[in-house]
């Protein structure tokens, strides 16, 4: 969702968007104006593999008969799921 705000200073008026903005790996969303990275994706970018716990991420690459090793973060096996299902 994008919000945004009028600023005011002087004679200028500036339009202000806020993005909100996802954490892949903790899924803790936070609005802001700055652009972010990392494990931060858009809010409207974010990809249905992330919004899977890591037992349901487990049991997909079980099913494609991929090997993880068992101590993996989600980030980690994220990426191990999304390079196998193109």
């Amino acid at each position: 969702m994008l919000v945004g705000e009028f600023l005011m200073s002087k004679h200028l008026l500036v339009w202000r968007l806020n993005m909100e903005y996802i954490n892949k790996e903790t899924l803790v969303s936070i609005e802001t104006d700055c652009e972010l990275g990392g494990d931060w994706v858009p809010a409207s970018e974010l990809k249905e593999s992330y919004k899977l716990t890591v037992p349901e991420i487990k049991s997909k690459l079980d099913e494609l008969g991929i090997e993880y090793d068992s101590k993996a973060v989600k980030a980690d096996l994220i990426a191990l799921l999304e390079q196998h299902e193109g």
